[in-house]
């Protein structure tokens, strides 16, 4: 039902969220690398990357980001894929 309203960054993190709980409860690998992880979670919570769209405000930042950005697409792709998986191996 998540992956039906309106696709942004909020959206997409409660998404991973209840995921990751999922899969956690249901002693489930995760699929999604730690790099990937902190990708998507620099993009979704920083202002300075997609702006309004961000789970965080605007904050002075005293030292460079220099973790790589994830596209909102990309972002998406990974959790759908994600998704897929963990309801394969919760449905069998």
């Amino acid at each position: 039902q998540m992956f039906a309203m309106e696709l942004n960054w909020v959206t997409l993190y409660k998404i991973l969220e209840t995921l990751e709980t999922l899969m956690k409860q249901d002693s489930f690998a995760s699929p999604i690398s730690s790099t990937d992880r902190k990708e998507f979670t620099n993009s979704a919570n920083n202002f300075s990357i997609v702006g309004l769209d961000s789970r965080h405000g605007y904050k002075l930042v005293s030292k460079q980001n220099k973790t790589k950005a994830m596209s909102l697409s990309d972002g998406e792709a990974m959790l759908i894929s994600a998704a897929v998986q963990y309801l394969k191996f919760a449905l069998k």
